[in-house]
C-alpha cells in the first residue's frame, strides 16, 4: 500500500461507505415493497402459559388442510377435522387467518396435518399465530379428545370452496413487487451514476 496517496485512500473509503449506504437503503425499500400491502415486517406476541391457553381457548382442532383461498385480509383454509378438544365442531370447517408477518397469520400446506387453537362457532373459525405457539402443550390441559360432528348440510366442501393456485399473488401484492423492483433499480442506478461522476470529477 506504500506509495498510494493518502487522499486517494480516503476517497476510496468515502466511496465504499456511500455505496454501502445506498445498498442498505435499497434493501430496506425493496423489503417494504415485497411485504404484502397492509402488513408489517414481523409478528410480535408472547405465548400464554399452556394451562392458561387451554382455559381461554374456545376449541382446539386437529386434522388436515384440504384447500386454501385468499380473502382481503388474509387466507381461508378448508379444514378436515379428525378430532377436537373442549368443544365438538363439524367435520368440515373454514379457518380464517391473517397474512403472514405482521398480521400474525398461520400457514398451512395442502394435505398437511395440523393442530390449532381456534375461536368461532359452527363452520366459521379463526386462528392466530400468538395463540398457537405451544399448541401441543396446550392440548395436554384441554381434556379428552372429542369426535367431530357430521358435516353441516350447508357447510363448506371441496366442490364449493374455490382454492387459490399455489404461489398465486394477489394483484396488489404483484403491483407492489413490480413497483418496488423498478424503484429499487432506479435508485441504485442513479446513485451509481452520481457517485461515478463525483469520483471522476475529483480525479480530474
Amino acid at each position: 500500500m506504500a506509495g498510494r496517496p493518502a487522499h486517494d485512500v480516503r476517497r476510496r473509503h468515502v466511496l465504499r461507505r456511500a455505496a454501502a449506504t445506498v445498498l442498505v437503503a435499497a434493501s430496506v425499500f425493496l423489503t417494504s415493497a415485497f411485504t404484502a400491502p397492509g402488513t408489517a415486517c414481523a409478528c410480535s406476541c408472547v405465548a400464554p402459559e399452556p394451562e392458561e391457553g387451554a382455559a381461554e381457548a374456545t376449541a382446539i382442532v386437529v386434522g388436515r388442510m384440504l384447500q386454501r383461498r385468499e380473502h382481503s385480509a388474509g387466507f381461508e383454509y378448508l379444514f378436515q377435522v379428525e378430532r377436537s378438544y373442549k368443544k365438538a365442531v363439524p367435520q368440515r370447517i373454514v379457518i380464517r387467518s391473517g397474512f403472514y408477518g405482521g398480521d400474525c397469520g398461520i400457514g398451512m400446506e395442502r394435505g398437511g396435518s395440523y393442530r390449532f387453537v381456534v375461536d368461532g362457532a359452527g363452520t366459521e373459525w379463526t386462528a392466530h399465530l400468538c395463540a398457537n405457539l405451544e399448541t401441543e402443550e396446550v392440548i395436554e390441559f384441554a381434556g379428552p379428545p372429542i369426535r367431530p360432528l357430521p358435516p353441516a348440510a350447508d357447510g363448506p366442501d371441496e366442490a364449493t370452496f374455490v382454492p387459490v393456485p399455489p404461489h398465486e399473488l394477489s394483484e396488489p401484492a404483484l403491483a407492489a413487487i413490480i413497483l418496488g423492483s423498478v424503484a429499487g433499480t432506479a435508485l441504485l442506478g442513479t446513485a451509481g451514476i452520481l457517485l461515478t461522476r463525483r469520483f471522476g470529477r475529483r480525479r480530474g
